[in-house]
């Protein structure tokens, strides 16, 4: 009884039945076994290895890898989110590269990732990975407002859903004299953050991140230097019913201007006045009689503030000058 093709003159026919070479497949011995090619069906068609990702963002990763010996002419790349229900996303590339980058996923899911070879029509062996795509994290970071002691920070939020902001403060490397860490737990619907504990005059890296569970977003960074210095030696003079005047001592270090708060203590709104750095005395009337008033200092240097100085005087009563 003969055997099909007369075993394609690649193995024996016994029976009936094709004995192929070893590599080569029944019934006729005409095709490779599978995970094997070659003219000899010697080439095992294995997968790629140390398959990795890197330059993960919130919706793209960098798949690279070490090619297999055998020479694929394409290969077949299949995202799949963990996350039930989420579509796959499959990608043909070419069979000579060594790295791909995936676009259009989605932020903070989990992934995993299988790549296969393919040639003449034949599939090879698969290598999977998995990665977590970033978090979207908060955006343009920026230092609002500082004083001697502090800083105001605000941000674009998270465009997705998280748990938490993470905000931390530390010392710059080049500056290694100024007050240690500090780290701030925000709620996420938060866009600002004050800072207090500074040292003045200290720069300051402060970065910022989203997390969600065990992930963290990008972090968005920027530096602060606290300031500037504040005024000193708050002074009262010439004080009458209507009117005193209030001087200060200047700071050593530059700043652009003053700002003199006076309120009246029992009845009165704060009121302010701008004082140009050349000046350290400002005369104010205008005032009630035998009252109270808080005056506070401030020195200012663009639209940074530092501490106040502050204190208290009060105005002299009226007298009645009785002639007989």
């Amino acid at each position: 009884m003969g055997c099909p093709d007369n075993c394609s003159n690649k193995g024996r026919c016994v029976k009936g039945r094709c004995v192929c070479r070893r590599g080569f497949a029944a019934p006729d011995c005409s095709q490779c076994e599978a995970g094997f090619t070659g003219a000899d069906c010697g080439t095992a068609m294995s997968g790629v290895s140390q398959l990795n990702t890197k330059d993960v963002t919130e919706s793209s990763v960098t798949l690279f890898w070490t090619p297999p010996p055998i020479q694929y002419d394409t290969y077949h790349v299949t995202f799949a989110s963990q996350k039930e229900g989420d579509q796959q996303i499959t990608s043909q590339v070419g069979g000579k590269l060594t790295a791909y980058t995936q676009t259009g996923l989605a932020a903070g899911q989990a992934y995993t990732v299988k790549i296969y070879g393919e040639i003449d029509g034949r599939m090879g062996a698969e290598s999977t990975a998995e990665f977590t795509t970033l978090i979207s994290g908060p955006t343009n970071l920026q230092v609002v407002k500082t004083t001697t002691t502090s800083a105001v920070v605000q941000w674009e939020q998270s465009q997705g859903d998280i748990d938490r902001y993470r905000l931390t403060v530390t010392p710059n490397q080049t500056d290694g004299t100024a007050k240690g860490r500090q780290d701030l737990t925000l709620p996420p619907e938060r866009d600002s953050a004050q800072i207090d504990g500074l040292d003045p005059g200290h720069l300051y890296d402060i970065t910022l991140v989203a997390e969600k569970g065990r992930i963290e977003s990008k972090p968005a960074t920027v530096q602060v230097t606290p300031g500037p210095e504040p005024p000193s030696g708050l002074l009262f003079s010439e004080v009458t019913e209507t009117s005193f005047s209030v001087s200060w001592t200047k700071p050593k270090s530059p700043v652009s201007g003053f700002k003199v708060t006076y309120t009246h203590t029992q009845e009165g709104e704060p009121v302010s006045v701008m004082v140009d750095s050349g000046d350290s005395t400002l005369a104010l009337s205008k005032l009630s009689p035998g009252s109270s008033y808080e005056v506070s200092v401030i020195s200012v240097l663009g639209r940074d503030e530092s501490d106040a100085i502050k204190d208290l005087v009060m105005t002299r009563k009226f007298t009645v000058d009785f002639q007989f």
